[in-house]
């Protein structure tokens, strides 16, 4: 069997987060088919042992970088061209070791784009970058839904990583993407799409499509940019329309590490933040509909399909359906960013109960089949080359 060396940003465990997500799911499908090495970056002085969670992990190498010294290394920013995000990952200690010891690996995996930057010091036969999504893509979308000091910060982070990401995909064998938007939004390399798998939701999660539900949910990590810019939206703009129709309609955003402007949503009318939840199926079974009202991001939306698995019915923006487009027969794209558009929409849903329950019926199926773990498995099998 082959051996592998992983690369992250952060430990794969506990799975918060679509980063992290992703990261686990590329952590297991290598370790069906690799002896894997792991070495990531933590901010704790001592975490949790990846080999308790993932089989095939053989070694695990935990580089302890505080925060404050993370950040001291953004500072690089000021004084070279590479990207903060990667400036803020980057570690003399992970360098030196991917130097010494990735030759003796066949395959250096690289589980987001930050890592890319230790490609260049290993001597690995093999190298594969798992890119995700577009960040250019993304930060030029959050420097135009920006204004002041961080539409100013968005747009140079969007001219750096342009560079950055043009210039990285040539380093690597294969480079995977999650969608095609993503995959083709920057020329060069040789770029392949590995999708998210979606374990279908169990019983306990399923909506029960209660003609009297009238919350409607936003489920994500509340400290992560694209996230906290929808839920603001939606608030703020669209709840206020939403209220002159359905009185007793809810707002409620579920997720962890809400920031200060979404912890200040809640005293809204109308408006509930949760904060962390150990688990969402209570949220699932009792809400209305979900919303994933996205005005900037990139790649595709775990929010999106999650709650689809979950027999939810779902309705979201453009951007939230770019890399879903297969799924369009059980998702509800509202064309236009405008809270009037949203409003509109969410209240003919809320009045047609039929309606919900016939998309929620069908979206759990229609999410195995196109994003079920077996199709997914065969797509990252092919990224390896096997």
């Amino acid at each position: 069997m082959k051996r592998a060396l992983f690369l992250t940003h952060v430990p794969p465990y506990p799975v918060v987060g679509g980063d992290r997500l992703r990261i686990s799911q590329s952590l297991r499908l290598l370790g069906e088919v690799c002896n894997v090495d792991i070495a990531f970056i933590s901010h704790k002085a001592q975490e949790r042992s990846v080999k308790d969670e993932y089989k095939g992990v053989s070694r695990e190498y935990c580089f302890y970088a505080p925060r404050l010294r993370r950040y001291c290394r953004s500072l690089r920013t000021l004084f070279g061209t590479a990207p903060e995000a990667v400036n803020h990952f980057y570690d003399r200690r992970l360098m030196r070791f991917v130097k010494s010891t990735a030759a003796d690996y066949d395959l250096l995996f690289c589980a987001s784009p930050v890592m890319a930057q230790y490609a260049g010091a290993s001597l690995a036969p093999v190298k594969l970058l798992d890119m995700t999504d577009s960040l250019t893509m993304n930060y030029e979308r959050a420097s135009a839904a920006s204004t002041g000091l961080k539409k100013l910060f968005y747009g140079e982070e969007a001219r750096r990583m342009r560079r950055f990401e043009t210039e990285t995909v040539d380093l690597f064998d294969r480079v995977a993407y999650i969608s095609a938007a993503d995959r083709d939004y920057l020329p060069g390399g040789n770029k392949v799409i590995v999708g998210n798998a979606v374990d279908e939701a169990g019983e306990a999660a399923r909506c029960e499509y209660r003609t009297d539900a009238r919350d409607i949910l936003f489920v994500g990590k509340m400290d992560y940019e694209p996230n906290v810019r929808a839920v603001d939206f939606f608030a703020r703009q669209v709840m206020p329309l939403l209220h002159e129709r359905r009185p007793d309609c809810r707002f409620v955003i579920a997720g962890a590490s809400p920031v200060a402007s979404v912890k200040a949503l809640d005293e809204l009318p109308g408006v509930t933040v949760t904060g962390f939840v150990p688990s969402l199926d209570t949220y699932y079974r009792e809400c209305a509909l979900v919303v994933a009202p996205m005005l900037s991001g990139s790649g595709v939306q775990n929010k999106i399909l999650h709650a689809l698995a979950a027999g939810c019915c779902v309705v979201t923006s453009a951007a939230g359906y770019e890399g879903l487009e297969c799924l369009g027969d059980v998702l509800t794209r509202v064309p236009e960013n405008r809270p009037e558009a949203w409003a509109s929409v969410v209240d003919a849903l809320l009045g047609n109960p039929s309606e919900i329950r016939r998309l929620g019926d069908r979206s759990p199926q229609r999410v195995e089949e196109e994003f079920g773990l077996c199709g997914i498995r065969r797509e990252f099998r092919a990224f390896l080359g096997l």
